[in-house]
């Protein structure tokens, strides 16, 4: 699998050839990420695209029910085969943390965390 690399700005990176792409486990975890900072709604193209950041933050407190439809939605991404431990910590400012550990289709587990801005 391959996947167009982020520059440090979170911006698809052009201009490099190959160079601007990265693969196998670093490709997963990159379509994850970007899948998961999509805001539903913000994509021109689907509308339908993304989570539903907005209505969770609107929240006092995010629920279970919030973690099962994040790891549904990560599940879904193309390479990942399973997750293993998924948290979620509210910050403020209308932000939030994601930590994950991802099982990947070529047997490699992904550990990190991401945060997500909503505005």
């Amino acid at each position: 699998m391959m996947y167009r690399m982020l520059d440090k700005d979170d911006d698809w990176s052009f201009g490099q050839g190959l160079q601007s792409y990265c693969k196998d486990d670093q490709a997963i975890e990159t379509a994850m990420l970007v899948s998961v900072r999509t805001i539903q709604g913000e994509n021109w193209c689907d509308r339908s695209v993304g989570l539903p950041w907005i209505s969770l933050m609107a929240q006092k407190e995010l629920k279970d029910i919030d973690l099962y439809m994040i790891r549904d939605y990560i599940l879904a991404c193309r390479g990942v085969a399973g997750v293993e431990n998924l948290d979620l910590e509210r910050k403020e400012n209308r932000q939030i943390v994601l930590k994950y550990n991802l099982q990947t289709v070529y047997n490699f587990n992904i550990e990190g965390s991401t945060q997500i801005e909503v505005f």
